[in-house]
């Protein structure tokens, strides 16, 4: 697994729209679980992957923009544990080299420590759940689990 202190960052790249081609891969469903900690938040994602190529040609490789502030520490594709020569971890991303070419289900723990990230982005201090309704906040001293299961109805993690 990857471990970092969170190294420079290279500038953004323009990316154009004639660069532009449909995704091999669409997220139909994401649920998230935050378990923040003291000295490290945990995000636990669930993602249901659905293939938009051919199935009847070969599986096509799976990229996940990565940060390098962020320590991988489990994946798994339909409730296996993922080989560590089943993908590549980069700090740019995740690559599964050969995913299932039916819907899967994906998911991915991460480790963040937010004291060791110079760079001011990422996690802050205190945390907030938004709705279109209200805003409940949570502090980061507090350790627990927060599920999001809908992004778009039930809010979203967001900046106090």
């Amino acid at each position: 697994m990857l471990v970092s202190r969170c190294p420079c960052r290279e500038a953004p790249k323009p990316i154009y729209l004639t660069d532009y081609a449909p995704p091999d891969y669409n997220f139909s469903k994401v649920a998230l679980d935050f378990n923040l900690g003291e000295e490290v938040t945990t995000v636990a994602s669930t993602i249901s992957v659905e293939p938009t190529y051919d199935a009847s040609r070969p599986s096509r490789p799976l990229f996940l923009n990565g940060d390098p502030c962020v320590e991988l520490t489990g994946i798994g594709v339909n409730g296996a544990a993922l080989a560590e020569s089943a993908y590549t971890l980069t700090p740019k991303g995740l690559t599964i080299t050969a995913p299932p070419t039916d819907p899967f289900t994906l998911t991915i723990t991460t480790a963040i420590k937010p004291q060791d990230n110079t760079e001011l982005e990422a996690w802050p201090a205190r945390y907030c759940s938004r709705s279109p309704s209200h805003r409940v906040p949570f502090d980061s001293r507090h350790e627990g689990s927060y599920a999001v299961d809908d992004l778009t109805s039930a809010g979203t993690l967001c900046v106090g």
